[in-house]
């Protein structure tokens, strides 16, 4: 008699459409953190990239607020020690590719650092929050007044001191990334308490539009 061994939650979630209906009243959070290990095959603007673990707080909150988190990218990502049951890490899945579509489908929003796979949520109009960009000129990665962007600090190392946005737009080379260079500005990754009070301030905003959506509906 053959045994047949079950497959981890990982390797079936959102790729079989009965499974999904079972978590149909769960409330999902797509997060992508990109970080320099893509570079190895493919070069990226480190100017993109960030630190998971400075999203740990915001994930205490997420599952805190009822919500569950599920951490999608490539396998080439850094490890996430992270251990909860409404914690999913499909980084390292041999399905992370269909798992990301999945995943920001079913999500309510996507939450994430900037680059063109925020395009995705676009596509499944969703809405985003947005940290350690530095997209300052065209906004690239976020098309709706319903989005967050939080923008790193731009420290500027001539003027020796962190560069106020009047200062950034008065000065083209903060602008235009194929003119920045490492002589000049480093750009500082949002810390760990100003990813949570974006992520508090939008679910805050989240909720009051929800609360005005049903009585609209009343």
């Amino acid at each position: 008699k053959k045994v047949y061994k079950e497959k981890p939650e990982s390797e079936i979630f959102f790729q079989d459409k009965s499974f999904i209906k079972n978590f149909k009243n769960r409330k999902f959070i797509a997060i992508c953190i990109k970080d320099d290990n893509y570079s190895k095959i493919k070069p990226i603007s480190s100017q993109n990239c960030a630190d998971i673990n400075t999203y740990r707080e915001t994930i205490d909150l997420l599952i805190e607020k009822d919500f569950s988190v599920i951490r999608i990218g490539e396998p080439l990502m850094v490890e996430f020690n992270y251990t909860h049951p409404n914690f999913y890490d499909f980084t390292k899945n041999k399905n992370y590719y269909k798992l990301f579509f999945n995943a920001v489908q079913h999500s309510q929003f996507y939450m994430g650092t900037p680059g063109s796979h925020t395009l995705i949520p676009e596509y499944f109009q969703k809405t985003k929050v947005i940290s350690n960009s530095c997209d300052f000129l065209y906004l690239n990665h976020s098309f709706s007044y319903n989005n967050l962007n939080m923008f790193k600090s731009c420290f500027s190392l001539v003027q020796k001191k962190i560069l106020s946005f009047s200062e950034i737009f008065q000065n083209t080379d903060t602008l235009r990334i194929d003119r920045r260079t490492k002589k000049d500005f480093i750009f500082l990754n949002n810390s760990g308490l100003d990813i949570l009070n974006l992520t508090k301030y939008f679910l805050t905003k989240k909720d009051n539009l929800d609360e005005n959506h049903k009585r609209n509906l009343s």
